[in-house]
């Protein structure tokens, strides 16, 4: 083979040799492009998979922490229990919420802290409990059905007295032991029967003009004011006609409706299966609740009233013992605890206050605020009354809507209220005038308004 041909071969090969290697290079360079590109996109894939995700878990986080702002008010007004102040924590679908519950019913602050795989978002709610309330007016320091006031030596009423039936002070009692009303006495017993009989009417205050006596018949009555009557004897001043006629029977102030609105409000906070126990040396809170037992409150307790108390049995406070309103009801809440059908029992030495609060013997400033203890038995026997409260009692307001109510000695009430009323010797009744209308309340969370609902950091 000659110089030439071997030379041109070699060429050749050479030439193939270069586009061969300009061919990988390019290919290469393609393959490093598209895999950069990839990789970019990838990268870039990966990050809005990641965002995307990050923004589902948060607001599965955010709807967490509201869910458990709506468990926590659900607890709150349907009264299921709940730790306040305290902290618990709620299972929510790929997450849980930790919900903290603080405050007084009239301003709870609920937190929801949503957690769904570490992303945390925050709700507050705060809520304002606007109490259901139903009105009752009561305008005399005593009010009695067909059964009568009975008043024993040196008993008093400050604020008058009406009576569908008669009103009589002891027989054969001195001039100086005679019981005193201090006010207007109306009552609308019968023609020929008692009406107002054996005791005293005087002015309530310098310059009034009640101290008056309203009556068919008035009988050994001292009256500073004048006595409206038809037939009259032994009375200090002779009867003068009434130009509104004798005095007409009127019904006691709380309707059976209003007692049915008391039972709902109190089965609303759940039933107990039997009797409850308030321990001596304790202090306990209860209420909104209806009791299928008895309710006894022992020697040296406090109980604090946080919503209506229903007891189907027996209400037993025994000596040395403090009632309570519990704060949230404010100013002028008055709160109900109540024995249907059962008869209520209060011993000597117990003290009982509105919101304001107190001590053992004495109630702190007066603020509107009172519990009134009610029963719906109709035992009016002197032996065996439907209430009886014993000497040396503080208290609010005692009714009976059936029977008769006995107040032993030294018994400091607000307003009394009963088909029948029996006051012991040295019984006090001192009406206050606010209770000429009355608001009573469920208590405290009956109707809720939200006042924020907001995210936090």
């Amino acid at each position: 083979m000659n110089k030439y041909l071997v030379l041109t071969k070699v060429v050749k090969k050479f030439k193939h040799t270069q586009v061969g290697q300009a061919a990988i290079t390019m290919v290469l360079a393609l393959l490093s492009t598209t895999i950069v590109l990839v990789v970019a996109l990838g990268v870039l894939t990966f990050n809005e998979v990641k965002k995307l995700n990050n923004i589902v878990k948060s607001s599965q986080s955010y709807y967490a922490a509201e869910a458990g702002i709506e468990d926590a008010i659900v607890r709150i007004k349907k009264k299921m229990s709940y730790p306040n102040p305290g902290t618990y924590t709620l299972s929510v679908g790929a997450g849980s919420t930790q919900v903290t519950i603080s405050g007084p019913l009239d301003s709870l602050s609920i937190i929801s802290k949503g957690d769904v795989n570490n992303r945390i978002r925050k709700v507050a709610v705060n809520l304002t409990s606007l109490p259901s309330e139903t009105d009752v007016d009561f305008n005399y320091g005593v009010q009695v059905g067909d059964g009568g006031l009975v008043m024993k030596s040196n008993s008093q009423v400050s604020g008058g007295v009406y009576a569908d039936g008669s009103i009589k002070g002891p027989t054969g009692g001195g001039a100086g032991t005679l019981p005193i009303i201090l006010g207007d006495a109306f009552s609308a017993a019968a023609a020929g029967t008692d009406g107002i009989k054996n005791l005293k009417i005087k002015l309530s205050a310098a310059g009034a003009t009640d101290g008056n006596g309203h009556a068919n018949t008035i009988r050994n009555v001292t009256a500073d004011g004048t006595l409206y009557c038809v037939t009259g004897s032994g009375n200090n001043k002779p009867c003068t006609p009434d130009p509104d006629g004798d005095p007409q029977k009127i019904p006691l102030p709380i309707t059976d409706s209003q007692i049915n609105t008391w039972r709902s409000w109190s089965s609303a906070g759940g039933e107990t299966s039997g009797s409850v126990i308030i321990p001596g040396n304790t202090s306990q809170s209860l209420g909104p609740i209806k009791i299928n037992g008895d309710l006894t409150v022992e020697s040296n307790s406090q109980l604090t009233v946080t919503g209506t108390i229903w007891v189907t049995g027996n209400i037993t406070i025994k000596s040395f013992s403090l009632m309570v309103l519990h704060s949230s009801y404010g100013a002028n809440g008055n709160g109900v605890v109540f024995a249907d059908p059962g008869r209520i029992f209060i011993n000597s030495n117990v003290t009982i206050c509105g919101s304001n609060g107190g001590v053992l013997g004495s109630c702190n400033t007066e603020n509107g605020s009172y519990i009134m203890l009610l029963t719906t038995n109709d035992s009016i026997a002197d032996a065996d009354p439907a209430m009886v409260a014993d000497s040396n009692i503080l208290t609010s307001v005692l009714y009976s809507t059936q029977g008769a109510i006995k107040l032993n000695s030294n018994v400091h009430v607000k307003e009394v209220t009963g088909y029948g009323i029996i006051l012991e010797s040295n019984a006090t009744v001192t009406f206050e005038s606010g209770l000429a209308s009355v608001k009573f309340t469920s208590g405290p969370g009956a109707v809720f308004k939200i006042n924020s609902w907001q995210e936090i950091p």
